[in-house]
């Protein structure tokens, strides 16, 4: 191993006897008693094993990993921060882009991306075949649609599996990155993971990752990002300051980062220039308004990472409280600003410019740009990340073996209760008796169902009561936003009168005369074009964020959770023999995992266009003013259509997934439930036989947790 720590050497020596003594002593005791417990440790130890071996290799990397929502500035910020500000990452991902986008050193700079496999694509086909109306199934008809539309050959593309090039130049690298990961690419569809070598000696020893947003529809590229992350050291969480942290960043926070692995996490505030323009009517000059968005943002921040801290602590979690607590001040980024301040107003891109002609609403913000684009804490962040490389994953590695006794011990605990529970149910049933109390479970599920039917009914009824509260609300603001304010703008004109130089008593100077010059104002009114345009981003915005809030609210996962157990110990009895927490409230986590909010992007770039194409400036003509107000309510009116039909459509998709996961609940309750009584009963045949096996089990399971 590159990490030469004496604890390392003993970790080292505890893992080996796990690996070779204590692991297969247990599966040697467990297997006579039941071979399906025998491979659960079985599984323990080949994880054990797998992590391992990722530790003990020579080349093992530091995982850094680039998390946020879609389009969260991920790939702008790896662009800024890697590439120097040159645009080899795609931007503005899409939901056909590739699953993980690696950056790695080597040598010379190359690609080598990596497809499907021939049965992960044959699943996916599968998947686009059903009817069922799900993000997942929606999603792989696309893909396949596609694939189809391309008419390539799929089957001889994923026969490649994986495919390498190298590139003399950061031009060509991402020129052949787009061909496998930009928009309509005829690739893209099949591609998994792209992986894009770096001659700089920087990244050596390192990962970096830019994934798809955790919250992607599609699902196989959210679950690849999550089992990379299992195995990562470091995430970089963005969320962009115009939604900082809001419920869908928090939900991604408590739900899909790992519960171990990560190290670090660093909270950065990507698009923080928005931010600034959400300020630029409350701050009387630019530096205030950075510094008061800051102070709120990191106060937000401190808010939901110290409740967050607290769930995990009252969790039993103190490893992941502990990075939650070490991430309360969140570094501000603005990718935009700083590529501006490396170059000349001349050189601006039109974003860039317009960004520019925003910010003026402050007077002079050029020389604010160096501060405001400043990326240094940035670098210094990652830099420190780099050089504590050992620590970080010395940590990791010292973690290991507690974590695996702590995972055999539970599993261990739970064979001896459900191990317990089968002899109770034998000593005092018989198989008569053991098929009333089926039924009579049976009975009991069916009630659960009736009861989740019902539930599930008022999360309907307040989605559809919330959908009208906020297509009024959204109505509203687009009335709002529909019309902007007549300014007043000031010309100073230079104008020169004749003045007489005559003197009556002074005859030499009749006739004569000099030039004076003044000033004269004139006032003007006048429609700002680029008011109209900011409108249509923060209604499209706004519009956006308020329809994702509004789906979070009214699911609320964690409330949710809690009356799915709650209906489960309503309807058994916690303290009799037949009730089992643990797997309930496995059943119940596992049924919110499947739950896949929709999330909402509404491009405007139509809408506004509509005003680029005809007026710049200012619009001083009383006729040209009303036509401009007249066209931006005309576009504020179409974009509210767009968007109150996209929310109309999502919301039976929503509603259609949460039948699903309802049924499912149920289904899997019978199942389990079945298969268990039928076990019992098989047992009771020979019940004297049956307890004797089950009671000798339970003696080896208890002297397995005394060696603890």
């Amino acid at each position: 191993m590159s990490i030469e720590f004496s604890a390392v050497k003993e970790q080292e020596r505890h893992i080996n006897a796990l690996l070779s003594e204590v692991y297969p002593s247990v599966i040697t005791e467990l297997a006579p008693h039941s071979e399906e417990a025998a491979n659960g440790v079985r599984a323990l130890a080949e994880e054990l094993r797998r992590q391992w071996e990722d530790f003990a290799r020579t080349d093992r990397k530091l995982n850094i990993a680039v998390v946020g929502r879609v389009k969260a500035g991920k790939s702008t910020f790896l662009n800024t921060v890697i590439f120097g500000g040159r645009q080899v990452l795609p931007q503005a991902f899409t939901p056909k882009t590739a699953s993980l986008t690696k950056i790695e050193y080597a040598p010379e700079n190359a690609i080598e991306v990596e497809f499907y496999t021939p049965d992960e694509w044959r699943q996916m086909e599968n998947d686009a075949r059903s009817s069922a109306c799900t993000d997942t199934v929606r999603m792989a008809k696309e893909l396949v649609e596609a694939v189809r539309t391309s008419g390539i050959a799929v089957s001889s593309i994923l026969a490649e599996g994986t495919i390498r090039r190298t590139f003399s130049s950061e031009e060509a690298l991402a020129a052949a990155l787009d061909q496998y990961t930009g928009a309509d690419r005829e690739y893209t569809p099949l591609v998994k993971c792209v992986t894009l070598y770096q001659n700089n000696p920087e990244l050596e020893g390192i990962s970096i990752v830019d994934t798809p947003g955790l919250n992607d529809p599609v699902y196989s590229r959210t679950q690849r990002t999550r089992d990379f992350l299992a195995s990562c050291d470091v995430v970089f969480f963005l969320s962009p300051a115009s939604q900082f942290l809001d419920a869908g960043d928090v939900e991604l926070l408590q739900n899909q980062l790992p519960t171990k692995g990560v190290a670090r996490l660093c909270l950065l505030v990507s698009r923080f220039d928005d931010g600034l323009m959400d300020a630029i009517y409350d701050a009387d000059s630019l530096a205030e308004a950075a510094r008061d968005t800051k102070k709120r943002l990191a106060q937000h921040a401190k808010k939901i990472f110290r409740k967050e801290a607290d769930r995990q602590t009252g969790a039993g979690d103190a490893a992941r409280a502990a990075i939650f607590r070490n991430c309360e001040d969140p570094l501000f980024l603005s990718s935009l600003l700083h590529n501006m301040s490396e170059k000349s107003p001349i050189d601006y891109t039109e974003i860039e410019r317009k960004r520019a002609d925003d910010l003026n609403e402050y007077g002079d913000f050029q020389q604010h740009l160096p501060e405001l684009g400043d990326i240094s804490p940035i670098e210094n962040e990652l830099t420190s990340c780099i050089a504590e490389k050992d620590a970080t994953l010395l940590q990791k590695i010292v973690d290991f073996v507690p974590r695996s006794k702590d995972a055999l011990h539970n599993f261990i605990k739970n064979e001896q209760t459900e191990t317990n529970r089968h002899i109770n149910l034998l000593t005092t049933g018989d198989g008569a008796s053991l098929e009333q109390e089926r039924r009579r479970m049976e009975q009991r599920i069916h009630e659960i169902e009736a009861r989740l039917t019902e539930y599930f009914g008022t999360i309907t009824t307040k989605m559809e009561r919330a959908k009208i509260d906020l297509l009024r609300v959204l109505r509203e603001d687009s009335r709002e936003y529909g019309t902007i304010a007549t300014k007043t703008g000031v010309e100073i004109e230079e104008r020169e009168r004749r003045v007489s130089d005559s003197k009556w008593y002074k005859p030499w100077t009749w006739g004569k005369s000099h030039t004076e010059y003044y000033t004269y104002e004139r006032r003007y009114s006048y429609l700002d074009v680029n008011d109209a345009l900011e409108n249509i981003r923060h209604f499209g915005l706004e519009a956006s964020s308020s329809i994702e809030r509004a789906f979070s609210d009214t699911i609320e996962l964690q409330s949710l959770k809690q009356q799915l157990l709650r209906l489960v110990v309503d309807n058994f009895d916690a303290g009799a023999e037949d009730y089992d927490p643990a797997y309930f409230r496995l059943l119940a986590e596992r049924s919110l995992n499947n739950i896949e909010l929709p999330v909402i992007h509404i491009n405007v770039d139509s809408y506004l266009s509509s005003l680029t194409g005809k007026w710049s400036g200012e619009v001083r003509d009383a006729s040209d003013r009303s036509s401009l107000q007249a066209a931006l309510a005309q576009a504020i009116s179409h974009l509210f259509d767009a968007i109150s039909a996209r929310f109309t459509e999502e919301v039976p998709r929503l509603k259609a997934h949460l039948d699903t996961i309802q049924d499912n609940f149920g289904n899997e309750l019978l199942r389990s439930m079945n298969a268990d009584y039928e076990k019992l009963k098989s047992d009771c045949a020979d019940k004297k036989r049956s307890i004797e096996k089950l009671s000798a089990y339970a003696t080896v399971l208890e002297e397995l947790q005394t060696r603890r």
